[in-house]
């Protein structure tokens, strides 16, 4: 496996909201689940994660596929 450096913050966003609606509604609750990922992984928040020094990777097999 290596790490690829995150190019598309949208994708990563997206990709947040889906393993986040899916997982932590039942834990956290809709309201708490909707705040972390605004807080979290909106494209303002990542932009401004990554202008703060923030790195974000996509881990990917030999073949440079994401898994």
């Amino acid at each position: 496996m290596k790490l690829r450096t995150c190019d598309s913050f949208e994708r990563l966003s997206n990709m947040a909201k889906k393993v986040w609606l899916h997982h932590y509604p039942a834990i956290i609750g809709d309201a708490q689940t909707s705040y972390m990922l605004q807080r979290n992984y909106s494209l303002s928040s990542l932009n401004e994660q990554h202008e703060n020094g923030q790195l974000f990777y996509w881990i990917c097999d030999e073949q440079d596929h994401e898994i």
